[in-house]
């Protein structure tokens, strides 16, 4: 989740988006899920979520 690597998942998300051939309808956002103090630092912490237009 550190910048820049974070960036590589956000390319992925793109990447996925174009693939399927879906548009975003809004800025990505981070969405965070981990409990700080019981996950490690190779732990998954957040997603990145792409809003898709219909």
């Amino acid at each position: 989740m550190a910048y820049p690597q974070i960036l590589s998942a956000y390319d992925a998300v793109h990447a996925w988006a174009q693939r399927a051939s879906r548009t975003a309808s809004a800025a990505p956002r981070e969405v965070y899920f981990a409990d700080w103090s019981a996950i490690g630092p190779a732990d998954p912490a957040c997603d990145i979520a792409l809003p898709l237009a219909d």
